[in-house]
């Protein structure tokens, strides 16, 4: 994203382009951007849910010191759709994923800045028409392992696997079993290699 002044947040609004043409993509304050139940207001401007590709902005956290690291972990494995059909699937930490009243919105790992100990997340915030599916699962620590906390560790062992300022991609291959977790959720296991 755009550097902007110290202390302002800024939000990428992408939508599809009315003529039919490439998606089109506004660059703004994020205290400009108002999402309702008709759609997202920037200004002067409205554009209804319909049009709305996504919305964006980078989240900045501190580096943990150390990982903690559980035997089971609740994940989200999410299937949004593509304007140009396809389909795009996510798989995040449950409390790296939100639903409201308009959208769905998830933390996705951008990258690390070690230099100054911090960590930069992507909040992505799609309109519930682009959303196919999204289920709530617990994998145990081999798999959930794989579902990356930092865009600096890879899906073994915590090896680093980018480049400083690389983007890495949240995904994870699972293959659901027909057992029922405690909390009704379907138990997971991972894909052999």
């Amino acid at each position: 994203m755009a550097d902007a002044p110290s202390g302002v947040v800024t939000a990428r609004l992408r939508l599809t382009d009315v003529w039919g043409g490439a998606d089109v993509v506004r660059e703004m304050a994020l205290a400009e951007v108002e999402m309702a139940q008709r759609g997202v207001t920037v200004g002067t401007a409205f554009y209804p849910w319909s049009r709305v590709v996504s919305c964006e902005w980078e989240v900045v956290e501190q580096a943990p010191e150390e990982e903690l690291l559980r035997p089971r972990q609740l994940l989200v494995r999410v299937l949004l759709s593509t304007p140009s059909g396809g389909v795009e699937e996510h798989r995040v930490n449950a409390d790296r994923f939100e639903i409201g009243t308009w959208t769905l919105s998830m933390l996705l790992p951008e990258r690390v800045e070690p230099e100054i100990g911090r960590v930069v997340f992507r909040r992505v915030t799609v309109p519930w028409h682009r959303v196919l599916e999204y289920e709530r699962f617990v994998a145990e620590a081999s798999a959930a392992g794989e579902v990356p906390t930092r865009p600096d560790r890879s899906a073994a062992a915590g090896e680093p696997s980018a480049e400083e300022g690389e983007e890495v991609t949240d995904v994870l291959r699972l293959a659901p079993t027909t057992g029922e977790g405690a909390d009704g959720d379907a138990q997971v296991r991972p894909e052999a290699g």
